[in-house]
């Protein structure tokens, strides 16, 4: 985006006139230009913060899946659901 502006800038100085529908044009791009990087900085922000959360929640499944498969063992069922055993007991 930036070298759009740089284009129009050195096309119009290149020319030698400037007219103020090419100054209003150039200062709209601009402003565009800093509202977008904005906007993708808070996106970064947004996006490290998700990643924190995320990681947050997989730490606490890991400590989730141990306590159950110790709650299993201290049962006597098998922590791991080998041959189909999802605590059912068979007859």
């Amino acid at each position: 985006m930036k070298f759009w502006i740089l284009f129009v800038v050195l096309s119009v100085s290149a020319i030698g006139e400037t007219t103020p529908e090419v100054e209003r044009e150039i200062s709209r791009l601009e402003t565009k230009i800093v509202k977008l990087e904005r906007e993708v900085s808070q996106l970064r922000a947004d996006a490290r913060d998700l990643r924190g959360e995320i990681e947050q929640i997989g730490v606490f499944l890991i400590f989730f899946g141990m306590f159950c498969a110790l709650w299993a063992q201290n049962t006597g069922r098998n922590a791991w659901f080998n041959n189909g055993d999802v605590g059912i007991q068979r007859r």
